[in-house]
């Protein structure tokens, strides 16, 4: 199974998701799943539409593996 996850840095709902990624990870760590995630790391989403508070960056730092 892949568990495919898309997002962007400067979503402030899909950052707020990963804080739960971990626990997620580790509840299917003995599954046979793969964990995928596709970010959009555009500094203007949006045409530059959104609020400088919603463009801060995502907490990389619950995401791991190869990086592309």
């Amino acid at each position: 199974m892949i568990y495919l996850d898309i997002w962007g840095t400067w979503c402030a709902p899909c950052r707020k998701m990963m804080a739960y990624m971990p626990d997620i990870k580790k509840k299917y760590a003995d599954k046979d799943v793969v964990f995928l995630y596709l970010a959009n790391h555009s500094p203007k989403p949006h045409g530059g539409m959104l609020s400088n508070s919603t463009r801060s960056p995502a907490p990389m730092s619950c995401i791991t593996g190869c990086r592309l």
